[in-house]
């Protein structure tokens, strides 16, 4: 993030909370390894460049042991929530022209 490789698990993201209760729009841009773009509400409160597994994570060892490359250009999709209940809906996928 802003050229320097950031490890930390929790990134602190610009952009106000959401009252409790209601619905909010999150849309996530991603190409491949180059870059990444979250917005709330059609607002960015996020980005970064060439995402990479951790080398000192358990589970990232494990990776790379098994042959992933360090930088990240594919993977899942994960929808997760932390220490509170969410509610998902009217979830879209769309590839992005080159």
């Amino acid at each position: 993030m802003n050229g320097a490789l950031t490890t930390d698990h929790i990134i602190e993201a610009t952009g106000a909370l959401s009252p409790v209760e209601e619905w909010v729009s999150v849309e996530v841009e991603v190409h491949g390894n180059d870059e990444v773009i979250h917005r709330i509400n059609g607002v960015e409160v996020l980005r970064y460049k060439h995402p990479q597994l951790d080398p000192a994570d358990r589970d990232a060892q494990r990776l790379l042991a098994l042959g992933a490359p360090l930088q990240l250009s594919s993977g899942h999709i994960a929808l997760q929530a932390e220490s509170q209940p969410v509610w998902f809906r009217n979830i879209e996928i769309r590839s992005l022209a080159p």
